[in-house]
């Protein structure tokens, strides 16, 4: 099992390829509809965007507030070995491709990229 909060689900959604051959789309849809989030989430997380930004959550949390707030977001997911290693793929073809950003280590380290 693997635990995601809602900002590491948010950022999977859009590393998830958009292109590929049928299977790799088939496993992109599959994952997207796992991470997705649902209507009772969007509501009591108070998920927003504005422009291209996505924010959530009350405005003004600061400190220990804040984050007890993104553990509150945590869910955990089973990925299928060929889930975990699609996700593997994406985050290391952006390490390769010298991508990768600072933000992501999280998710790196979350699904042991380094292997």
């Amino acid at each position: 099992m693997t635990t995601l909060n809602l900002w590491e689900r948010l950022t999977l959604l859009n590393l998830l390829p958009e292109k590929g051959n049928i299977t790799q789309i088939r496993q992109a849809r599959e994952l997207r509809e796992m991470l997705g989030l649902t209507d009772e989430e969007h509501e009591s997380w108070n998920i927003r965007q504005e422009g291209q930004q996505v924010y959530w959550g009350p405005t003004g949390l600061k400190g220990d507030a804040a984050a007890a707030f993104v553990v509150s977001t945590e869910k955990e997911f089973d990925f299928g070995r060929s889930q975990q290693n699609m996700i593997v793929e994406t985050l290391q073809g952006l390490e390769e491709k010298g991508e990768l950003t600072e933000s992501l280590l999280g998710l790196w380290d979350k699904f042991d990229c380094d292997e």
